[in-house]
């Protein structure tokens, strides 16, 4: 739960296994039901933190990460872990 109005950080962890060579697209978006209030496109080339901050629109908020990356031949796997939201 959440509260609308309140500001939260976003972190987590991200990272790719194979695909060498392939830079990776993930799309990270906060959506009040099917609308995207955060949406951010990180470049995922090499195991780093990734940081955003957001608004809440309502009482329940959905994190979703996507990956982007259609126009790749080459195999790989995206990580993300250590998935935080902290109130600010």
């Amino acid at each position: 739960m959440n509260l609308a109005g309140q500001t939260y950080t976003l972190s987590f962890h991200a990272g790719k296994n194979g695909g060498a060579g392939v830079t990776v697209k993930l799309l990270v978006e906060a959506l009040d039901g099917s609308n995207a209030f955060l949406s951010k496109r990180p470049t995922i080339d090499s195991r780093k933190t990734h940081t955003f901050t957001f608004s809440a629109r309502s009482s329940s908020t959905i994190l979703q990460f996507s990956d982007k990356t259609w126009d790749s031949p080459i195999n790989y796997d995206i990580d993300i872990d250590e998935v935080r939201v902290m109130a600010n």
